[in-house]
């Protein structure tokens, strides 16, 4: 993700495109699963890759993983994207968590930059006599929002879409 030169808001880093003020964003962690003999390995849990996209392009891969999506049968796992099987054995995927940022610029309110006390405008902070204020958006995050299994090649291509700008 990359914030705003003014803070207000953030490029998304699937289109680049800029979304400010009131918007809602998608915070996508990677974490990187092994498969070995039929055995889920998940190593750390350390997070691999972490992405934020626009609602705009949510919406495109939402799509995408309605016209995918296969149930899990048996021991089976399905890329939610391309909807190609993954390998049980010595193999790899990606599985990504997803959480929904909602950002409010709207209802904005000055705090103290030092101890994060509501402030007058124009006014030292009543808590520290700080005269260095923000205002500060209200954000909402859901971060149970989604679970999305990537293939090895579906998350290549992710990679090469956010990294070719």
């Amino acid at each position: 993700m990359s914030q705003l030169p003014d803070k207000t808001g953030i490029a998304c880093d699937y289109c680049h495109s800029e979304i400010n003020y009131d918007f809602v964003y998608y915070s996508w962690d990677f974490r990187r699963i092994r498969m070995v003999n039929n055995t889920r390995l998940t190593g750390n849990g350390d997070i691999i890759l972490s992405i934020d996209i626009c609602d705009r392009c949510m919406d495109i891969f939402k799509d995408r993983i309605r016209v995918a999506y296969k149930p899990p049968s048996g021991n089976n796992i399905y890329c939610d994207i391309s909807g190609a099987q993954i390998p049980l054995d010595n193999s790899e995927y990606y599985l990504c968590n997803v959480t929904e940022v909602k950002i409010k610029f709207s209802d904005a309110k000055l705090m103290c930059v030092k101890c994060n006390n509501p402030m007058v405008e124009n006014q030292p902070c009543g808590k520290c006599g700080s005269l260095t204020a923000d205002f500060k958006a209200t954000i909402n995050a859901d971060d149970k929002y989604l679970e999305i299994v990537f293939s090895d090649r579906m998350f290549s291509m992710l990679q090469y879409s956010v990294n070719k700008a």
